[in-house]
């Protein structure tokens, strides 16, 4: 338990309303989003910063007494990342504000805590546009956003978070504040921090690039007996030479736990759906528009709609993004798992996550990012069965093997936190894990940002206590 000295410390930075300690306030904070796998861990404290300086008052204090720190921005990934056994959770939430928004340079500057949303809705509003728009924009923070390298439907055209990442503020091990990018010192830091997951730097600002906002934008969905023909669809799009915006799937499952729900209009009897959205100039638009009809056609699409206003592409696009509430519907709970595979062998995971469902007696879903091959499988579990919990687990396992042995990664953008470590090794193996260990070591030498987050702990070699002292250093 933290003494009194040390609350007391973090209170003055902060402010005593904004330091909790009761037990109730604990549980809330004791699992983010994978909090339907069973895992809980309590925090000794839930410190709320509002400004880069008190981040930085904050972090010295627990640098000056051991006291690991996880940053945590809405608590919405799916890894356990931002949770803790003991110590402080540091939640950014108070930090909202929008620094600027530079309109002829094209960037905007805000704080970790502000939604992802609210920064599309002032770009927006700008004639801006920020592409990075994952599937819980409306409550992620940029902040998390950052530490996960988020992506989203419009990763194949335009990248990932990190790609439009000029600048960041941070807050080092010790408190102290480093300022990257744009106008500051090593920006070529900027990508390593980008999907460290809080355990390098704490993200306090964050300046992101914005480009013009398209002339144009078309977005067209068809229906499918199956993935194979989706897939096939996929590569029909490939071979025109066209670079969709964003090209998501939803796999039958899916469609059924939206039609089950009334959450949108699904055809009776479809194996699997592909929303397909292009932009450009309006010349581009068009044409691009008609070759992916005809590669939809070409490829035995049982329906097909093309949406010609805005209001309609919304009415397409309320099918993907209303995936999630309506399995959380049809079965209460979830173990939401992102994986990446080559894009053509994306049909084959979906039929083997079908299989691996069969074999845990789970009810299993995929969706997600057919344009690069991040798929969102989804195992449905009644936390109150016993043993669904395990079979969820188990499933995991076996689908983190599968995607292994596909040439796959374990995530796309959810990160690794503590739900895939035992895996981490297998993918990049022992090398380049002692390499992530080393550059741990040089941000973070005592070891207090998100410990066991990330970075497989090494397994003790006997006469050698340094490094395993190092990384228990901040377990509190």
């Amino acid at each position: 338990m933290l003494s009194r000295d040390v609350l007391r410390d973090m209170e003055r930075q902060v402010g005593t309303p904004h330091v909790y300690t009761r037990p109730a306030d604990l549980a809330a904070y004791g699992y983010d989003a994978y909090g339907a796998s069973g895992m809980r861990r309590l925090a000794e404290a839930i410190v709320f910063p509002a400004s880069t300086d008190e981040v930085s008052g904050v972090v010295a204090v627990c640098a000056a007494h051991g006291v690991a720190v996880t940053p945590r921005g809405a608590g919405t990934g799916y890894a356990g990342g931002a949770s803790a056994d003991g110590g402080v959770i540091l939640n950014l939430c108070r930090m909202t504000a929008v620094r600027a928004l530079e309109t002829e340079a094209q960037r905007i500057a805000v704080e970790a805590g502000l939604v992802t949303a609210a920064i599309h809705a002032r770009a927006s509003a700008a004639g801006l546009y920020y592409p990075p728009d994952p599937g819980s924009s409306t409550t992620s923070t940029i902040g998390g956003n950052v530490a996960c390298n988020a992506a989203g439907p419009h990763t194949l055209r335009y990248g990932t978070t990190v790609d439009f990442v000029a600048g960041l503020t941070v807050v080092l091990a010790d408190g102290r504040v480093a300022r990257l990018g744009e106008g500051a010192d090593a920006p070529q830091l900027i990508p390593l921090l980008c999907g460290s997951e809080g355990t390098l730097a704490v993200v306090t600002e964050v300046l992101l690039r914005l480009i013009p906002a398209p002339a144009a934008r078309a977005t067209l969905a068809g229906t499918f007996d199956d993935m194979d023909a989706a897939s096939a669809a996929v590569a029909a799009i490939t071979e025109s030479g066209i670079v969709p915006a964003a090209l998501e799937f939803l796999d039958r499952a899916a469609l059924d736990a939206i039609a089950a729900t009334g959450a949108g209009d699904v055809a009776p009897g479809a194996g699997a759906l592909l929303i397909v959205e292009v932009e450009g100039s309006s010349s581009e638009v068009n044409g691009h528009a008609e070759a992916v009809r005809a590669a939809l056609v070409q490829s035995g699409a049982r329906t097909l709609d093309h949406a010609t206003s805005a209001e309609e592409a919304a009415r397409l696009w309320k099918l993907r993004k209303s995936v999630s509430a309506a399995v959380a519907k049809v079965q209460i709970g979830k173990v939401n798992e992102d994986v990446v595979v080559p894009r053509d062998r994306v049909s084959e995971l979906v039929a083997r996550s079908r299989e691996i469902g069969l074999d845990n007696a789970l009810g299993v879903v995929n969706f997600g990012h057919l344009g690069d091959g991040n798929i969102h499988t989804t195992f449905l579990i009644d936390p109150r069965v016993p043993g669904d919990r395990l079979n969820a687990a188990a499933a995991a396992e076996q689908l983190f093997e599968t995607v292994l042995s596909m040439g796959g990664s374990l995530s796309g953008e959810h990160g690794v936190g503590t739900a895939k470590l035992a895996f981490v090794e297998r993918q990049l193996g022992s090398d380049q894990v002692a390499l992530m260990r080393r550059i741990k070591r040089a941000f973070d030498p005592t070891g207090i940002l998100n410990p066991g987050k990330k970075i497989p702990a090494r397994a003790p070699v006997e006469g050698d206590e340094s490094e395993a002292a190092l990384e228990a250093a901040g377990a509190r």
